[in-house]
């Protein structure tokens, strides 16, 4: 692990403006790389945007940064600074093949399929600007319908809880039951926790599973939700399973071990919970290309609501 010293000139607010080609050190991750800026939007704003490629890498990695934000991403290039960062990428890899990840038991592993989903989604957010079209075309709520529609192709219907004894093996499928605020297993033809689910995505999503380029979107769609449903009596604000998909539902399955570690809960009923995820990932990963399309699910942002970003 290294720890990053900053003076107190470093900690300033930005002054000096950069010019196209000009070379800098810039931040990834936890290292420092060369890299050249290739672009600058709104030379003359107060908040220009440097389009920034860095040596050696693909063009995929390009990263558009405001001038707002470089002091923490940018140091000035020298040959003498270039040297200390490589240097440190060589220890840091070196000491990183010499540990072998402990893997959690609380993890959940999602198919490499769907990571990709969400390396595809980090590049068109965070690299090209752009927001996902609201509501998406199939939201977590139709994902959770026909998950359970998937059940009866597979010859395993829904029956009355009292047609079933508690504990029985029905096609050996083990589901979990909320009960009295406790989880426990029983057996039945139909996964009812995947609405636990739900329940942990509607919870978390405002907190956690946004990036910080999606929230002003979020808090507009959020007004339109509960204006919408003010008014009627019945009518109710619309969840965000009823707003986002299969992205969203994706960043809560690579967040949910961690999630998990904070429950009460023994790790039988983990390994249910396991259990389920394991399955709705195998039907997601199934169906993953009428969920998630990259050329129909986004919309480019306009410079207005960039700048509401970068002033948050």
């Amino acid at each position: 692990m290294f720890i990053l010293i900053f003076s107190e000139s470093d900690m300033a607010p930005p002054t000096k403006k950069y010019q196209q080609n000009d070379k800098v050190l810039c931040s990834h991750g936890q290292y420092w790389y060369l890299a050249k800026i290739v672009d600058v939007q709104d030379e003359k704003s107060d908040n220009p945007v440097y389009t920034i490629h860095y040596q050696g890498w693909k063009k995929t990695h390009d990263e558009k940064i405001p001038h707002s934000e470089t002091p923490e991403r940018f140091k000035e290039y020298s040959e003498d600074a270039l040297k200390e960062a490589t240097e440190q990428q060589k220890q840091g890899s070196q000491a990183a093949s010499k540990k072998r990840p402990r893997k959690s038991e609380n993890e959940i592993d999602i198919p490499h399929t769907l990571r990709k989903i969400l390396i595809d989604d980090n590049d068109c957010i965070n690299r090209q600007f752009k927001v996902h079209k609201l509501p998406v075309r199939y939201t977590v709520q139709d994902i959770l319908d026909e998950y359970a529609k998937d059940f009866e192709t597979r010859g395993i219907k829904k029956e009355a809880e009292s047609d079933i004894t508690e504990g029985e093996s029905v096609n050996d499928q083990v589901l979990i039951i909320y009960e009295n605020g406790e989880i426990t297993a029983s057996a039945y033809k139909f996964i009812l926790g995947a609405e636990g689910i739900k329940d942990y995505f509607n919870t978390l999503l405002p907190y956690q599973l946004l990036y910080k380029f999606e929230r002003p979107q979020y808090q507009e769609v959020s007004k339109g939700a509960e204006t919408k449903g003010r008014k009627s009596q019945e009518a109710k604000p619309k969840l965000p399973s009823d707003i986002y998909g299969i992205v969203h539902l994706l960043r809560l399955f690579s967040r949910l071990g961690s999630v998990l570690k904070l429950t009460p809960w023994d790790s039988k009923v983990r390994s249910i919970i396991n259990e389920v995820c394991r399955d709705f990932l195998v039907f997601m990963e199934t169906h993953k290309d009428r969920f998630f399309d990259v050329n129909k699910d986004y919309q480019s942002t306009t410079s207005e609501y960039q700048k509401q970003v970068w002033s948050m």
